[in-house]
């Protein structure tokens, strides 16, 4: 969905029409409705006025597919959404993201480092509190703490996002476990397994589902 598909949806939500939204930005119809259907751009500062109008934020209108190369407003990031091997590799190719194969970028105003990225979930194991298609955006540089959510991998081989828990230290290393929402699926424990987390859960992003 494109940033005219989400305002037109969201006008629609609040039971507005055209006349009443162009009216409250200071434009017409005719020009509202070529925004609505992606035949006009539109400035940072335009979506501002918009958004303040159908009373939400800028992030709430922007598409989440969105270019890289798109202007943004001051304070706000572009995240990008990658796959498994992508994050497996992040350290070695994060530095290169401008020549990888991004489908998706996620708008976040949150205060995070420039290797944050973003992972969709993909099973039910963090159920009920986080369910499949939802979107989680992850800062690798942070320390997960006791009762963070994290991104991990075993043996480097897979990954699959857990609840941290200490542990305690032994022989001078970190003991932790990580552990599901959903009892159903496995608990990873470090001394049983290569464990690595690669990215501390900073923001969580739920859609609306059918």
């Amino acid at each position: 969905m494109d940033i005219g598909q989400n305002i037109r949806a969201r006008r629609k939500e609040l039971k507005m029409t055209l006349e009443q939204l162009a009216l409250e930005i200071g434009s017409d119809t005719g020009n509202l409705s070529r925004i609505e259907r992606g035949q006009q751009s539109l400035t940072t500062e335009k979506i501002s006025v918009i958004a303040k109008a159908l009373n939400c934020s800028p992030i709430d209108l922007m598409s989440s597919h969105i270019a890289k190369d798109i202007s943004l407003p001051s304070g706000y990031h572009r995240i990008p959404l990658l796959n498994k091997q992508q994050i497996l590799d992040w350290d070695k190719i994060q530095s290169h993201v401008e020549f990888l194969e991004i489908e998706e970028w996620l708008i976040t105003e949150a205060i995070i480092s420039a290797q944050s990225f973003s992972f969709e979930i993909n099973d039910l194991s963090m159920s009920p509190d986080f369910q499949i298609g939802d979107k989680i955006i992850l800062d690798p540089t942070l320390q997960a703490e006791a009762g963070d959510f994290v991104l991990a991998t075993s043996n480097g081989q897979d990954i699959f996002f857990r609840k941290y828990r200490a542990r305690g230290i032994v022989d001078g290393k970190k003991v932790f476990e990580l552990y599901p929402l959903n009892e159903d699926f496995e608990i990873f424990h470090s001394s049983h397994s290569d464990l690595k987390t690669l990215g501390v859960m900073v923001e969580h992003r739920k859609y609306r589902r059918k």
